[in-house]
């Protein structure tokens, strides 16, 4: 796990006016961002069964029987029938490629995507072997996650909020100060206000709560998956006595 902060001190006696208005206390800005990589337990999975016919009515038969074929391999690696969703028949007109007012149809596609939650991957391989085996379907995605991804994003939230007071109590100790009072915290940043001290334009908030994974390394399982969370502090300062 890493971890990197970046805090500003500044003391202000009196508003400052104009388009960002800063605390007319003495205080600090802090920032705290957590970094931590753990093993997926379980992945999203979703594709396409995509047919092209003359024929529309017998596309859409196609399609159907694709579909309920792919779900039943699914269903025997144990995959509950109840987590795959099939999502509405598409259709789309197929016309010939030309650059004029009319073109003839030459067609249609009917499309389906299917989604489901893995939370086996010892049954990955084979199930996304099958999937990239099977006629008409495309599409195939993957994305890894946790299931106890609330749990995660609570630890790394608390440990930010953490590591922000600790700069923030080492910058205000360096100036004589102490921090008395938490007055802002935001995971989205306070974005006017940090520029006019030169942080810029930040991104804040969880970060990779899924991680896919390529077509081309579609039958790897990551080892670890990345999760990140920042937030910014602003705590009011007095003098040490």
């Amino acid at each position: 796990m890493k971890t990197t902060i970046a805090a500003v001190m500044v003391s202000v006696v009196a508003c400052v006016s104009g388009a960002t208005e800063i605390p007319d206390y003495p205080f600090v800005y802090a920032e705290g961002s957590v970094t931590a990589r753990i093993a997926p337990d379980m992945c999203c999975v979703s594709y396409t069964v995509r047919i092209r016919d003359r024929d529309s009515a017998n596309a859409i038969k196609m399609v159907e029987s694709r579909s309920a074929e792919t779900i039943s391999m699914l269903v025997n690696h144990g995959v509950k029938k109840d987590d795959i969703v099939g999502h509405e028949i598409e259709k789309d007109v197929v016309r010939e490629q030309a650059e004029r007012d009319t073109l003839a149809i030459l067609g249609y596609e009917i499309r389906r995507v299917i989604r489901f939650p893995l939370r086996d991957l010892k049954q990955y391989d084979p199930i996304v072997s099958a999937l990239l085996k099977t006629d008409n379907v495309v599409n195939v995605f993957t994305a890894f996650d946790r299931t106890d991804r609330d749990d995660v994003e609570s630890r790394l939230l608390s440990e930010a909020v953490a590591k922000a007071k600790a700069k923030a109590e080492l910058m205000a100790k360096g100036a004589g100060q102490q921090i008395v009072k938490l007055r802002a915290i935001s995971q989205r940043g306070f974005q006017n206000f940090g520029e006019q001290f030169g942080l810029g334009n930040r991104s804040y908030g969880f970060f990779n709560s899924l991680e896919s994974s390529p077509r081309e390394e579609l039958l790897f399982v990551p080892s670890s998956i990345e999760f990140s969370n920042s937030v910014s502090v602003i705590y009011e300062l007095t003098e040490v006595k």
